[in-house]
């Protein structure tokens, strides 16, 4: 998946090298994940998206599965329609489905009290009858024990759930040029990026695991080394792929 999501401009990426991110990806791309496939970048934007998730939900209720879906939106999503309707068809059928908001204060550029009345997000699915709640989202533990609560309420068939987490973008919205480095282009204040800094989710978990004796320093250092080797990989693969041919910029538009 990683060399896949590095490499969506080149013919062996998920998007064969003809759609970003923001496409549907072909089902035949998921095929390991059986039934669990997974929604990838910025297609959970997509209200078609949405409303197809919708039926999928139905018909795992339908044929009472244990699966569970998992929406998850930033908080400009909030003043789209079509997530109001997501949630209140979700309440009616009390599909199991979880909406998680991660709020991190700006829709893209715009800072959220430029959008958005004071009003914390969470509350909006109460209007739906949907429980929800409001979590430190860099909180690796905390979001762990409410989302373990919310997929038992789901499983259990008492219906949808909400969750927002508190959170923010530590680097640009649409790449490392977009944020304090480099070329300034982020409206964000200089201070407020250093100060949640300080609050980085994988930080305070690495802290955690050692002041607890949960795992030593050497097994931490280890981890790392693998993901740097496995990132690595994944630009390596990337950059060493082929880009697309003309031809091939009219496959996957109609079904064959």
């Amino acid at each position: 998946m990683v060399s896949g999501r590095w490499s969506e401009g080149k013919r062996q990426g998920l998007g064969v090298g003809c759609r970003g991110s923001e496409r549907v990806k072909r089902s035949a791309d998921y095929a390991d994940y059986g039934d669990e496939w997974p929604q990838k970048g910025a297609e959970r934007q997509w209200s078609g998206v949405r409303k197809k998730n919708r039926a999928k939900e139905l018909a795992a209720k339908m044929r009472k599965s244990r699966k569970i879906s998992v929406s998850f939106f930033g908080d400009g999503a909030t003043n789209e329609g079509v997530l109001y309707e997501s949630m209140n068809f979700a309440a009616l059928k009390k599909l199991p489905i979880i909406f998680v908001c991660e709020n991190n204060y700006y829709a893209t550029h715009m800072p959220i009290g430029e959008c958005r009345p004071d009003v914390p997000i969470f509350e909006i699915a109460k209007s739906f009858g949907i429980e929800s709640r409001q979590v430190d989202g860099n909180d690796v533990l905390a979001v762990y024990e409410v989302a373990k609560e919310a997929v038992g309420k789901c499983r259990a068939g008492e219906g949808p759930a909400f969750l927002e987490c508190l959170t923010y973008r530590l680097r640009g919205h649409v790449g490392p040029n977009d944020n304090i480095q480099g070329v300034h282009t982020d409206i964000r204040p200089v201070e407020e990026v250093e100060e949640w800094g300080k609050k980085d989710p994988i930080v305070r978990f690495e802290r955690y695991l050692l002041e607890n004796g949960v795992m030593g320093q050497q097994e931490i250092v280890g981890i790392k080394t693998e993901v740097e080797r496995e990132v690595e990989e994944a630009f390596a693969f990337a950059r060493g792929s082929a880009f697309p041919e003309a031809g091939d910029l009219g496959n996957y538009v109609y079904a064959e």
